[in-house]
């Protein structure tokens, strides 16, 4: 009798460890991964190996199985290798890069919008916005805008 009881309360407990694995809503998910450039990861892998390289010489210049010359001349040449990686991996992940080629791009057409003299559109003189040439107030900065910078 006390088997049955056992055997009842055992699968009471498993049932009750495992429903929510059998509801909708705590079904796996699909997480999508972040694929990088494979150019970013043979860097961060380059990394990781000068950077255990460079702890490696130190530990060994410590124990004093490195000579002082000899940990110097290592130390500098990993620090070069160590440097050129990180100005590579920057290249790669700089943000602003393209922001930058933007900003450009955009400067030179409202540039070329401001004086090429066919344009209507005008711009605001404090945020550089573009305004009708009917507009008083900047729609962006709320800076009232004089006649001359209305285009009427």
């Amino acid at each position: 009798m006390i088997e049955i009881i056992l055997l009842f309360m055992t699968f009471l407990v498993l049932g009750y460890v495992l429903y929510p694995f059998y509801q909708s809503r705590y079904r796996w998910a699909y997480i999508p991964r972040n694929e990088e450039d494979p150019q970013v990861q043979q860097l961060q892998e380059a990394k990781r190996e000068v950077l255990s390289a460079i702890k490696e010489i130190e530990f060994e210049h410590q124990m004093g199985k490195l000579s002082h010359a000899d940990y110097e001349k290592l130390r500098d040449e990993y620090r070069k290798k160590a440097l050129w990686i990180l100005q590579e991996l920057d290249r790669f992940n700089h943000p602003t890069r393209d922001v930058d080629r933007v900003e450009e791009e955009i400067r030179a057409y409202r540039y070329k919008l401001k004086h090429s003299g066919q344009s209507s559109i005008r711009f605001c003189p404090d945020c550089g916005a573009s305004v009708e040439p009917f507009y008083k107030f900047c729609v962006q900065c709320g800076r009232q805008l004089l006649p001359s910078e209305q285009g009427g």
